[in-house]
């Protein structure tokens, strides 16, 4: 018993907390017994096929979510600033960033509508494609199909 409390009232507080207590160990017994009966079905083993995809999705979307959250905050866009110019120092994966880096500017920035399509051009070798991206001044290269250029199919 507490301070100014009457053996009522701590028998009644008693009897909560088994109840209270009871019910959680049925709730408990009831989930197992459900476990246990789904996995009979043979449910879990397709559920938990998909599992590390979920997981990893959501891994996915959190870190976006987080780094563009982060990002608008006056000591984020610091961060973000180190950990750019961190990985553009580091040699190989650097030079590979930076082109990412300056793909994505440009198709976010201002200079995104200047951009028209994408190419699959052929280059630097026979059997090896890379992607381009055509804008305005795209002209006529040699090696590059263009749609207005292509001949209509018969039917």
């Amino acid at each position: 018993m507490g301070k100014g409390e009457t053996p009522a009232e701590t028998a009644r507080e008693t009897g909560e907390s088994v109840s209270d207590g009871l019910l959680s160990v049925a709730e408990f017994a009831r989930s197992l017994w459900l476990g246990q009966f789904l996995a009979d079905l043979g449910i879990y083993s397709v559920v938990f096929e998909y599992v590390p995809e979920f997981v990893a999705l959501a891994i996915l979307v959190g870190t976006i979510v987080g780094v563009g959250s982060l990002a608008h905050v006056r000591y984020g866009e610091r961060i973000v600033v180190a950990v750019d110019s961190a990985l553009a120092d580091v040699p190989g994966l650097g030079t590979v960033y930076k082109s990412f880096r300056r793909v994505g500017d440009a198709m976010l920035g201002s200079e995104a509508e200047n951009f028209e399509d994408v190419k699959i051009v052929e280059y630097p070798r026979e059997g090896s494609y890379i992607l381009g991206y055509a804008d305005a001044s795209l002209g006529n290269i040699p090696g590059v199909e263009h749609e207005q250029d292509t001949p209509a199919k018969a039917d």
